[in-house]
């Protein structure tokens, strides 16, 4: 898989597109018909080749109306698993709460769909960046910030997200903005944890 980093674009010539790659792509050629989205978490490290498994992919949303993508969505071979009823799925959404979508029957894989919570989802919605493959895109958070995120949910003794952290940061070494990266690992109070396992990137001039 070769990789090709410009500007706020990655471009993947070589990229294997399988069942969930197929899952997620159905699923926001409906969503983004009515908002803004950016995909973030695991599923960004699993793109890029972190070879395990997911259950859920998380999405940002825009706030928006959206009921009309409910019924969509609903009515092409998808259910909304916290709630039979659309309003109440609404009503989760506008209370900070997230919904999860799947296919009819299915509980796995789905998205899990949210509003900003906080500046760190607010920045990754506003400046998301576009993943082209295979003729298909995908908007994905930051990989600076994804990076220093990662971190920050590892440092609570989950393993899994500090190896989503450091597949990411090897996979685009030397495409990277170091400087950002660094800016986040500070903003988000992992600096310790970073120098554990980036500590490369400390020791450039």
């Amino acid at each position: 898989m070769e990789l090709e980093v410009k500007n706020k674009t990655i471009t993947l010539n070589g990229k294997v597109v399988n069942n969930l790659d197929r899952f997620v792509l159905d699923l926001v050629k409906i969503l983004e018909k009515y908002t803004d989205y950016v995909i973030v978490s695991g599923y960004v490290a699993i793109f890029f080749g972190r070879s395990r498994a997911t259950e859920d992919i998380d999405i940002i949303i825009k706030k928006s109306d959206m009921k009309s993508f409910l019924e969509e969505v609903t009515a092409n071979g998808y259910w909304i698993i916290n709630t039979p009823d659309i309003d109440h799925a609404i009503e989760l959404l506008d209370d900070n709460e997230r919904i999860r979508i799947s296919k009819d029957g299915q509980m796995v894989p789905n998205v899990e769909i949210k509003y900003p919570e906080d500046e760190s989802d607010s920045f990754s919605l506003k400046n998301k960046i576009k993943i082209n493959f295979d003729g298909n895109y995908l908007f994905f958070s930051p990989l600076e910030i994804q990076i220093a995120y990662k971190l920050k949910l590892g440092q609570g003794g989950n393993q899994k997200d500090i190896e989503d952290a450091v597949h990411l940061f090897k996979v685009f070494k030397g495409k990277i903005d170091t400087k950002k990266l660094k800016d986040f690992i500070e903003d988000l109070s992992v600096h310790s944890i970073a120098k554990k396992y980036f500590g490369e990137i400390y020791d450039q001039v």
